[in-house]
């Protein structure tokens, strides 16, 4: 038979397990940010602003695109990814080329991305952010930290507590019971009042 230490144990390494688990479900999510898009006004040149989750550590990026002819033509086609005019990646083809993406690190900042293209093209650019996998580690080590710091503060006020009421004898604790008054069965009764 499993003892209560034991039981607690269990449900501890089912909680760690959890808080982990759900923590890199979340982490390994990405947010997207549409930079040009079927259906909507084409731009060269769209600014993109990645702010950093915990002080300045890269966060994982990946760009994908697609760019489909709406008729017969010969275009260039293709992206930059610049900050401070600097290209940090950048992709050229023609129509029919299949579209590289690009995927990596960006540091925290303002960033540019202009789209090649021609009225005759739709084109689909995509940046996607993974913001929490740059803090993964981190974040584990932070939420199981806090885990053994509550189970900590836990066991300790269980102590505590019982320590201390234990240090209250029951001899200065006296119940006192009152005598409740006597009534008179038939005093306390009333004809109904009947209205005239």
């Amino acid at each position: 038979m499993v003892n209560k230490l034991d039981k607690n144990k269990i449900i501890w390494f089912v909680a760690i397990i959890f808080i982990n688990g759900l923590w890199a479900v979340i982490s390994d999510n990405e947010v997207s940010q549409s930079i040009n898009r079927s259906g909507a006004d084409f731009s060269e040149q769209r600014d993109v602003v990645i702010g950093g989750v915990l002080g300045d550590s890269s966060i994982p990026v990946r760009l994908e695109c697609n760019f489909i002819p709406m008729e017969e033509t010969v275009s260039e086609i293709g992206w930059d990814l610049t900050k401070d005019g600097e290209i940090i990646a950048s992709w050229r083809g023609t129509i029919g080329d299949s579209c590289d993406g690009w995927q990596g690190e960006l540091n925290p900042g303002d960033y540019v991305v202009n789209t090649i293209s021609s009225s005759s093209v739709e084109a689909t650019v995509v940046l996607y952010l993974s913001p929490f996998k740059a803090i993964q580690v981190t974040g584990h080590l932070l939420f199981t930290l806090t885990f053994f710091l509550i189970v900590g503060i836990e066991i300790i006020g269980k102590k505590y507590w019982s320590k201390q009421k234990k240090s209250k004898s029951d001899s200065d604790s006296k119940v006192v019971f009152e005598q409740a008054p006597a009534f008179d069965e038939e005093g306390i009764w009333q004809d109904p009042i009947k209205p005239i």
